[in-house]
């Protein structure tokens, strides 16, 4: 109601032609008083004052969101009226409170994830000798794990997106973010069948956790915040790897093999992160359905959206966009890092560059996430292609670095084989760094795209985002215990340009489809005809957005 309010005093100032020497508000000539129920649109102003045009064609029982006040403030923001700016500002720093809160809490958690994943393979070499007469001959893999979590993450993503209608995202979220530390908490004494069982149930928390992420991002967010929020969390997000491999880079130092003392110690440490981090999501503000764009579904809608929306002609060109950001995320987080601490010749020390190596991964996907969000009007001029595109040339010109530089089966375990060329050191960081960078450019405009795109059904289009994504993780990782090196790097470039031609092609049609139509942005003007519903996004960054609001 206090927004309300401060809309309707907005609105009586605005029909009037604020004057900044008297400070007075003068008439406009032939100006008269609204009715109360009359319905307006806001357009840029073409003179100083005429900032309101009257219109009739809606009605007056549509809903305001908290996405189309922040819409008109951004407007009326040449206005010279001392209190625009305050109703701008309260608007939307709440909201980046939320974003804030949701970057920390998954920094902290993911911390724990993140590089209890990156040092899995490492770590298990130890574990399967530790337990070698307890398990009668069995062994556990690494990849085998993170292969049983991504495949049970992509099946749960069509179940996801109901789970977070019926809990809320903030729930949902937390309920997720425990099953994360019990994950974790298993390799402090890792049993065979309580490593399996684990794995499989994570897969079902990281399907919640990433479509409640999702939604919360969307909710927070309107379209000339999307690619800012979407920056300052991926940025927040992957400085868990920068602090999580600093701790275990330490651990790790002077080991070749981890000892039960050693991982218990480090698994201890990464628990009580994901611990803070899920205790830190309480602190997320709910905001009432009024205030939102997201329309409330039950379960059984949130699912059918969802197939719905897999079915169209966008989602069917991103499936390749999404495929390859699945493989990559194995790739850096999985096989190169164990790559480099099972390549003898980089030295007695390889085990502690794992975690070297994985701090530069997260230093590049910080310093992405953080250009595009400090510099997200900025980087928005330019559109969300050419950022995919640098992203591509500098995967590519890591994923050659790592093709000349390490052993074809050094993904297979420790190995002395020769590379192309003789091995290096920071060669090998350097591309760490790279893969890092380039991960950023891809993922952040993926869920700026997202976030634009459906802005009103958010939760079925992330979910399907990651069911695809975590589907070609879970492939990924169970074929690289059978694949060298070499045949890896083939299929991620190969799959990187398709992956982002299809972004462009998707980009490029919105594109003209925004420039073809005479489009107002409402609560319920969905056009899913090509699975986008939201096309009018890009009006928004060409100053030629039209938002319908409604005075009571």
């Amino acid at each position: 109601m206090a927004t309300l309010r401060k809309i309707r005093e907005i609105y009586r100032r605005v029909r009037r032609k604020y004057n900044p020497q008297s400070h007075q508000y003068e008439p406009i000539p032939g100006e008269t008083s609204p009715s109360a129920n009359q319905t307006f649109s806001s357009t840029s102003p073409s003179t100083s004052g005429s900032f309101v045009t009257a219109r009739e064609d809606i009605s007056p029982q549509s809903l305001l969101s908290i996405h189309q006040v922040d819409s008109l403030s951004s407007t009326l923001s040449s206005s010279s009226d001392p209190l625009i700016p305050r109703i701008r500002s309260s608007n939307m720093d709440k909201h980046f409170f939320n974003i804030l809160i949701l970057g920390f809490s998954f920094l902290l958690l993911f911390t724990a994830f993140q590089t209890g994943g990156m040092i899995q393979e490492t770590v298990v070499k130890g574990v399967n000798q530790e337990y070698a007469k307890q398990w009668n001959g069995h062994s556990w893999s690494g990849y085998t794990s993170l292969s049983i979590v991504y495949l049970v993450f992509s099946i749960a993503n069509w179940i996801a997106p109901s789970i977070v209608a019926i809990f809320g995202p903030k729930t949902s979220m937390i309920m997720a973010a425990v099953i994360y530390c019990l994950y974790i908490g298993s390799f402090l004494y890792p049993l065979w069948w309580t490593l399996s069982a684990a794995s499989a149930v994570l897969g079902l928390g990281a399907a919640v956790i990433w479509t409640a992420q999702g939604n919360l991002l969307t909710l927070n967010s309107n379209q000339s915040t999307i690619g800012r929020n979407s920056g300052v969390f991926w940025a927040l997000f992957q400085g868990s790897l920068i602090f999580g491999n600093i701790f275990v880079s330490f651990q790790f130092k002077g080991i070749d093999i981890i000892d039960e003392k050693t991982r218990q110690t480090t698994y201890s440490g990464l628990l009580g992160a994901g611990i803070a981090g899920t205790i830190l999501m309480f602190m997320l503000r709910s905001y009432p359905a009024s205030e939102t764009n997201e329309k409330p579904v039950g379960p059984v809608q949130a699912l059918y959206d969802s197939f719905t929306l897999f079915r169209t002609k966008a989602m069917v060109l991103m499936f390749f966009t999404f495929a390859y950001t699945g493989i990559a995320q194995s790739f850096i987080t999985g096989v190169y890092v164990n790559s480099i601490g099972f390549t003898k010749a980089i030295g007695e020390n390889r085990k502690t560059f794992v975690g070297v190596a994985g701090c530069l991964i997260g230093i590049g996907e910080t310093i992405g996430g953080g250009i595009f969000g400090i510099f997200g009007k900025k980087t928005a001029k330019l559109g969300r292609d050419p950022i995919v595109f640098f992203g591509l040339i500098l995967h590519i010109a890591a994923y050659a670095g790592v093709f000349i530089n390490l052993p074809f089966n050094a993904n297979l375990g420790d190995t002395d084989e020769s590379s192309i060329i003789p091995t290096s050191l920071p060669l090998a960081l350097v591309c760490s760094f790279l893969l890092g960078l380039g991960d950023a450019c891809m993922n952040t405009q993926i869920y700026s795209q997202i976030g634009s795109f459906y802005e009103s059904n958010s939760a079925p289009a992330f979910a399907i985002f990651k069911f695809v994504q975590s589907l070609f993780s879970s492939l990924f990782f169970f074929f690289t215990s059978e694949i060298t090196l070499n045949i890896q790097i083939y299929i991620m470039v190969g799959t990187a340009i398709l992956g982002s031609i299809t972004f462009f092609i998707v980009e490029q049609a919105a594109r003209r489809k925004s420039r073809s139509a005479d489009i107002t942005p409402s609560i319920a003007g969905d056009d899913v005809k090509d699975g986008i519903t939201n096309p009018a996004y890009v009006k928004d960054t060409i100053g030629q957005s039209t938002t319908t609001l409604v005075v009571p």
